[in-house]
């Protein structure tokens, strides 16, 4: 008796091993990573060549700071969920655009945006777990898809105007006649590529575009308002109550390039242990 139990206890152990060996993407399932990098705000900004609906590669060189970090969790060998916290100051200026209307509405803004985000990831060029991998295969790419909330606040960021300073917030300001909740979704879309250095460290690039449920980000939506200070200070003297100030027939979206550092938390078994755990014998 003692003979067959033991012989079953090597099977199971010789089992388990084969299985670590063929799906050793489980020994690597959790990891960390942060970075930083560019954004352009689109909104209802044409920046460079007027016409807001026309993207153009000048816009490019409007370009703002983003910073983030992450946890990663392997659901599969190729999918990965991910949660992130994304930091992003988000600009736009009137006085750059080509469009007179534009350039005589005169609105520069600033906005400190934090969009906590949960992603799905799809790596369509798998990571290789080998102890010692060649050139190729070092790299990985995925494309993503992601669900977020986003908090921004945009603020005045020109020179004084009569009772409006740098810094002031647009919408305790009442530039418009619509007010609007400073909270919205985000939905990311994009490509990644990641460079493995060590085991444990990898190095990588991501592209995303991220569009949100709102058209405020920039406090341009609708219309003009003239019933406070701050708004009569800001709004051109040419504009009438209840004129067109924002283009309200599309929302407002971003797009950002990180570089990533990132740590794989490795182990033998497949899982992470954060104790220690006795041994049996």
């Amino acid at each position: 008796m003692k003979k067959t139990i033991a012989i079953l206890i090597a099977v199971v152990i010789s089992v388990g091993n084969m299985f670590a060996q063929t799906a050793s993407w489980k020994k690597s399932r959790h990891s960390v990573y942060l970075g930083g990098g560019f954004n352009w705000f689109i909104g209802d900004f044409d920046r460079v060549d007027g016409g807001s609906k026309t993207l153009s590669p000048k816009l490019m060189k409007e370009t703002s700071y983003s910073f983030d970090l992450g946890y990663k969790y392997k659901l599969t060998e190729r999918f990965s969920l991910r949660f992130s916290v994304l930091y992003s100051k988000l600009t736009g200026d009137d006085t750059k655009s080509r469009d007179d209307a534009h350039k005589h509405r005169g609105l520069i803004f600033k906005s400190n945006s934090f969009d906590f985000g949960a992603n799905i990831d799809f790596f369509f060029i798998k990571e290789k777990e080998v102890n010692k991998p060649n050139f190729w295969q070092r790299w990985s790419a995925y494309a993503f898809v992601g669900l977020g909330l986003l908090t921004y606040s945009p603020r005045w960021d020109g020179p004084t105007v009569g009772t409006v300073k740098n810094g002031d917030k647009l919408r305790d300001l009442h530039t418009e006649t619509e007010g609007y909740n400073p909270v919205a979704m985000s939905l990311p879309i994009g490509l990644g590529l990641n460079c493995r250095i060590t085991q444990k460290l990898y190095l990588g690039v991501e592209w995303a575009l991220r569009f949100t449920t709102s058209d405020h980000v920039d406090d341009l939506h609708g219309d003009y308002n003239f019933e406070t200070q701050g708004a009569k200070d800001l709004n051109f003297a040419n504009a009438v109550q209840g004129s067109k100030r924002g283009g309200d027939d599309h929302l407002d979206w971003y797009s950002t390039l990180l570089f990533h550092v990132g740590y794989k938390f490795k182990n033998s078994d497949g899982d992470v242990h954060f104790y220690h755990r006795p041994k049996y014998y």
